[in-house]
C-alpha cells in the first residue's frame, strides 16, 4: 500500500498511482512545457522546459565551446546569486 511506503513517495508518485487503472499500465504523464527560444533571425537556439519545481535549459552541445559553455557557467552563477542576495 502506498501509506505503508518507506520512504515516503513524491506526491506525483502516489498521484500516478492512484489514477492508474488496476492491472493498467498508464502512460506517465510529462510534468514539463518545452519552449523554443529563439535567436533574432527566429531560429529556434535552444529549449526551456518550465518543470514542476525547477526550470531547465537545453542547448545542443554544438553551439557550446569550452569557452562559451565556461562564460555562461560564470553568467548564470552570476545572475542566481545577485537573485538570492535580493531577496
Amino acid at each position: 500500500s502506498i501509506a505503508r511506503k518507506t520512504p515516503r513517495p513524491q506526491t506525483r508518485e502516489v498521484y500516478e498511482t492512484l489514477i492508474t487503472p488496476s492491472g493498467g499500465a498508464r502512460k506517465p504523464h510529462r510534468a514539463y512545457r518545452n519552449m523554443p527560444i529563439r535567436g533574432n533571425s527566429h531560429e529556434v537556439l535552444f529549449h526551456e522546459q518550465d518543470q514542476l519545481d525547477r526550470v531547465m535549459y537545453i542547448i545542443p552541445k554544438q553551439l557550446l565551446s569550452p569557452k562559451r559553455r565556461e562564460a555562461l557557467t560564470q553568467a548564470l552563477v552570476r545572475i542566481l546569486q545577485e537573485g538570492s542576495a535580493a531577496t
